[in-house]
């Protein structure tokens, strides 16, 4: 292989990014020809995040590879040296976990829950934190389209500067 390749914007095979490619195959790419559509403004994220998918927080995630951390360690296992993956993972969420308290992050996934605030939104709005109602629609466009929620699950600005305002009480640095 070229060496060039792996820096340009092509897969392995040459395809560009999002074209269907035969190497990709065993990483679970549809090579058949069939184009799977994702559009997160109306949350047709794709078969791997089929409802009922959940999604997680970084700040989830800690807690759950810190709580496998601590196992290990009481077994014995040197998690550092025997699993440099699973500390580098641990390492990436850390930095970038914005609710530190297992309460915090219940209280954030209740407030989602009470806004019907769907799984993908609700960890895009944990990990992301927009700062107003433009940024979050920006970074998460199914916010601001409520043609795909029921009539009585409809999110509207109001809703989301309130969220917002929540979550930010809730952020611990």
């Amino acid at each position: 292989p070229d060496p060039g390749r792996a820096l340009s914007p092509r897969g392995a095979g040459g395809a560009a990014l999002g074209e269907e490619d035969e190497t990709m195959s065993g990483l679970g790419a549809d090579v058949s020809g069939a184009k799977e559509e994702i559009d997160i403004s109306t949350l047709s994220l794709g078969k791997d995040f089929a409802d009922p998918a959940l999604s997680l927080m970084n700040s989830e995630v800690v807690l759950i590879l810190a709580h496998r951390k601590v196992q290990k360690e009481k077994d014995g296992t040197d998690v550092a040296n025997s699993n440099p993956v699973f500390s580098k993972a641990l390492d990436y969420v850390e930095r970038f976990n914005n609710y530190k308290s297992l309460a915090s992050v219940q209280e954030v996934r209740r407030c989602m829950a009470s806004n019907h605030i769907n799984e993908f939104e609700l960890a895009s709005f944990g990990n992301l934190c927009p700062e107003d109602y433009d940024e979050a629609v920006a970074l998460i466009p199914s916010l601001g389209n409520n043609s795909i929620r029921a009539p009585d699950k409809q999110v509207d600005k109001e809703t989301v500067e309130e969220i917002i305002e929540k979550l930010q009480s809730l952020r611990e640095y």
